[in-house]
């Protein structure tokens, strides 16, 4: 039973680091991300030899495997969530002129006109992951009928 969870756990632990070694590699963080790689790499030699010693009589242990490859992934996208590495681009289209109180509150912006049916607002902000709620809240408090967007993600109205 003890082999069952040490093979679980290290690949909860393989799975999870690999998942923030492919978002230190997206930041440009090429060492740490070559460091992660290298322990991924020692872990899952490790768990594999486990699993394919004796795999005909114990296939639990595959079992296992593939269960801390699913919940690895899943903790390595919480912890990636948590530490909110890097920067985001909002969008934010608003018929109000809420530029100046967006810098007030210590952002920094590009702005255009949009032309369409009417004159709006388009307004493009810079921010730090981590800080992305909050900007977004900011905005929905001044302009509550902005369209607001990072990516492909659209913040509804009721956001």
């Amino acid at each position: 039973m003890l082999m069952y969870f040490l093979i679980f756990i290290l690949k909860v632990i393989e799975n999870a680091v690999s998942t923030l070694r492919m978002i230190f590699v997206s930041n440009g963080r090429k060492y740490l991300s070559a460091l992660l790689q290298l322990v991924c790499s020692l872990i899952w030699i490790i768990t594999t030899s486990m699993v394919v010693v004796n795999i005909t009589e114990d296939y639990i242990k595959v079992l296992f495997f593939a269960m801390g490859c699913t919940v690895g992934s899943y903790v390595g996208s919480l912890l990636e969530e948590k530490l909110a590495l890097g920067s985001s681009m909002i969008i934010c289209i608003s018929s109000l002129d809420i530029m100046d109180d967006i810098r007030h509150y210590g952002y920094s912006l590009t702005s255009t006109k949009g032309t369409g049916m009417d004159t709006k607002n388009i307004i493009f902000i810079m921010t730090f992951r981590r800080k992305k709620k909050e900007l977004v809240d900011i905005l929905r408090q001044l302009d509550p009928s902005s369209f607001i967007m990072s990516g492909a993600f659209l913040y509804e109205k009721n956001y």
